[in-house]
Protein backbone atom coordinates (compact mmCIF):
# COMPACT_ATOMS: atom_id res chain seq x y z
CA UNK A 1 0.00 0.00 0.00
CA UNK A 2 1.33 3.29 -1.11
CA UNK A 3 1.36 6.57 1.13
CA UNK A 4 -0.54 9.17 0.17
CA UNK A 5 2.33 11.70 2.18
CA UNK A 6 4.72 11.41 -0.92
CA UNK A 7 6.02 14.66 -2.37
CA UNK A 8 4.75 13.98 -5.80
CA UNK A 9 0.98 13.96 -4.11
CA UNK A 10 1.69 17.42 -1.78
CA UNK A 11 4.01 19.10 -4.04
CA UNK A 12 0.93 19.95 -6.44
CA UNK A 13 -0.79 21.11 -3.39
CA UNK A 14 1.95 23.37 -2.03
CA UNK A 15 2.34 24.89 -5.17
CA UNK A 16 -1.20 25.95 -5.45
CA UNK A 17 -1.37 27.21 -1.41
CA UNK A 18 1.48 29.35 -2.49
CA UNK A 19 0.21 30.56 -6.15
CA UNK A 20 -2.87 31.38 -4.38
CA UNK A 21 -1.88 33.35 -1.28
CA UNK A 22 0.68 35.50 -4.38
CA UNK A 23 -2.79 36.31 -6.26
CA UNK A 24 -4.55 37.11 -2.86
CA UNK A 25 -2.15 39.60 -1.55
CA UNK A 26 -1.23 40.96 -4.43
CA UNK A 27 -4.87 41.59 -5.44
CA UNK A 28 -5.46 43.34 -1.98
CA UNK A 29 -2.79 45.33 -2.59
CA UNK A 30 -3.92 46.89 -5.81
CA UNK A 31 -7.25 47.15 -4.07
CA UNK A 32 -6.14 49.19 -1.22
CA UNK A 33 -3.97 51.04 -3.92
CA UNK A 34 -7.23 51.83 -5.41
CA UNK A 35 -8.72 53.03 -1.80
CA UNK A 36 -11.21 50.05 -2.92
CA UNK A 37 -10.24 48.58 0.11
CA UNK A 38 -9.57 51.03 3.68
CA UNK A 39 -8.71 49.87 7.30
CA UNK A 40 -10.79 49.60 9.12
CA UNK A 41 -13.31 47.73 7.09
CA UNK A 42 -15.84 48.87 9.56
CA UNK A 43 -15.93 52.56 8.20
CA UNK A 44 -16.16 51.45 4.50
CA UNK A 45 -19.37 52.15 2.51
CA UNK A 46 -21.45 49.43 1.74
CA UNK A 47 -20.88 50.20 -2.30
CA UNK A 48 -16.97 49.96 -2.46
CA UNK A 49 -17.16 46.96 -0.23
CA UNK A 50 -19.36 45.08 -2.25
CA UNK A 51 -17.28 46.12 -5.56
CA UNK A 52 -14.06 45.59 -3.78
CA UNK A 53 -15.61 42.21 -2.56
CA UNK A 54 -16.50 41.17 -6.69
CA UNK A 55 -12.92 42.05 -7.32
CA UNK A 56 -11.82 40.23 -4.79
CA UNK A 57 -13.36 37.02 -5.50
CA UNK A 58 -13.11 37.16 -9.56
CA UNK A 59 -9.21 37.25 -9.12
CA UNK A 60 -9.74 34.17 -7.01
CA UNK A 61 -11.69 32.49 -9.55
CA UNK A 62 -9.08 33.29 -11.99
CA UNK A 63 -6.68 32.22 -10.00
CA UNK A 64 -7.74 28.66 -9.33
CA UNK A 65 -7.62 28.04 -13.28
CA UNK A 66 -5.22 25.40 -13.34
CA UNK A 67 -6.07 22.77 -10.49
CA UNK A 68 -6.87 20.28 -12.58
CA UNK A 69 -4.30 21.04 -14.99
CA UNK A 70 -1.47 21.36 -12.00
CA UNK A 71 -2.41 17.84 -11.09
CA UNK A 72 -2.43 16.50 -14.06
CA UNK A 73 0.59 17.60 -15.32
CA UNK A 74 2.06 16.15 -11.95
CA UNK A 75 0.51 12.73 -13.00
CA UNK A 76 2.05 12.67 -16.19
CA UNK A 77 5.67 13.81 -15.60
CA UNK A 78 5.64 11.09 -12.50
CA UNK A 79 5.41 8.60 -14.69
CA UNK A 80 8.17 10.19 -16.99
CA UNK A 81 10.62 9.43 -14.39
CA UNK A 82 13.58 11.68 -15.16
CA UNK A 83 13.29 15.62 -14.91
CA UNK A 84 10.32 15.34 -12.71
CA UNK A 85 10.77 19.23 -11.28
CA UNK A 86 12.01 20.23 -13.90
CA UNK A 87 9.35 19.37 -16.13
CA UNK A 88 6.62 20.08 -13.05
CA UNK A 89 8.08 23.96 -12.85
CA UNK A 90 8.57 24.44 -16.37
CA UNK A 91 4.66 23.61 -16.95
CA UNK A 92 3.54 25.52 -14.00
CA UNK A 93 5.42 28.71 -14.86
CA UNK A 94 3.73 28.26 -18.34
CA UNK A 95 0.36 27.83 -16.08
CA UNK A 96 0.90 30.74 -13.71
CA UNK A 97 2.29 32.98 -16.82
CA UNK A 98 -1.10 32.15 -18.45
CA UNK A 99 -3.18 33.48 -15.07
CA UNK A 100 -1.15 36.74 -14.94
CA UNK A 101 -1.90 37.83 -18.36
CA UNK A 102 -5.35 37.04 -17.66
CA UNK A 103 -5.28 38.51 -14.78
CA UNK A 104 -4.35 41.78 -15.97
CA UNK A 105 -6.51 41.44 -19.51
CA UNK A 106 -9.26 41.47 -16.10
CA UNK A 107 -8.14 44.93 -14.62
CA UNK A 108 -7.99 46.24 -18.01
CA UNK A 109 -11.32 45.29 -18.55
CA UNK A 110 -12.35 46.41 -15.25
CA UNK A 111 -10.60 49.90 -16.04
CA UNK A 112 -12.15 50.00 -19.23
CA UNK A 113 -15.50 49.25 -18.25
CA UNK A 114 -16.12 51.53 -15.16
CA UNK A 115 -14.85 54.26 -17.55
CA UNK A 116 -16.44 53.38 -20.92
CA UNK A 117 -20.34 52.24 -19.33
CA UNK A 118 -22.43 55.21 -18.69
CA UNK A 119 -23.28 55.85 -15.23
CA UNK A 120 -20.49 53.53 -13.91
CA UNK A 121 -17.93 56.04 -13.40
CA UNK A 122 -20.02 58.63 -11.38
CA UNK A 123 -21.22 55.31 -8.93
CA UNK A 124 -17.78 54.78 -8.49
CA UNK A 125 -16.74 58.73 -7.71
CA UNK A 126 -19.77 58.53 -4.70
CA UNK A 127 -19.96 56.86 -1.77
CA UNK A 128 -23.56 55.42 -1.40
CA UNK A 129 -24.41 54.64 -4.76
CA UNK A 130 -25.34 50.79 -3.86
CA UNK A 131 -27.72 49.86 -6.97
CA UNK A 132 -24.70 51.42 -9.46
CA UNK A 133 -21.98 49.23 -7.12
CA UNK A 134 -24.38 46.16 -7.39
CA UNK A 135 -24.72 47.07 -11.94
CA UNK A 136 -20.87 47.64 -11.50
CA UNK A 137 -20.55 44.39 -9.77
CA UNK A 138 -22.36 42.26 -11.67
CA UNK A 139 -20.61 43.55 -14.74
CA UNK A 140 -17.11 42.62 -13.15
CA UNK A 141 -18.10 39.19 -12.37
CA UNK A 142 -19.18 38.31 -15.63
CA UNK A 143 -16.08 39.34 -17.02
CA UNK A 144 -14.31 37.13 -14.54
CA UNK A 145 -16.81 34.40 -15.84
CA UNK A 146 -16.04 34.48 -19.39
CA UNK A 147 -12.09 35.06 -18.80
CA UNK A 148 -11.96 32.16 -16.25
CA UNK A 149 -13.77 30.27 -19.14
CA UNK A 150 -10.95 31.39 -21.62
CA UNK A 151 -8.37 30.66 -19.69
CA UNK A 152 -9.25 27.33 -18.98
CA UNK A 153 -9.22 26.65 -22.20
CA UNK A 154 -5.60 27.84 -23.20
CA UNK A 155 -3.94 25.78 -20.24
CA UNK A 156 -6.07 22.45 -21.11
CA UNK A 157 -4.77 22.56 -24.45
CA UNK A 158 -1.05 22.85 -23.01
CA UNK A 159 -1.33 20.54 -20.42
CA UNK A 160 0.27 17.03 -20.63
CA UNK A 161 -1.91 14.50 -20.38
CA UNK A 162 -2.24 11.19 -18.21
CA UNK A 163 -3.32 8.39 -19.52
CA UNK A 164 -3.76 5.11 -17.18
CA UNK A 165 -4.19 1.65 -18.52
CA UNK A 166 -4.46 0.15 -15.22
Amino acid sequence: MKSILNIYNLLPVLLLVVQTFIFLLSTIAVLRYFKLLQLPYAGMSYSKLLVAVVILLSAMIISFVDVEAVIQATKSFRNYGNDFYRNLFIKFSQFILVIVLTGFLFALLCFISIRLIPGLRQSSATEEDMPGAILQSSVIFIMAILLYACAKEIIEIITPKYINFS
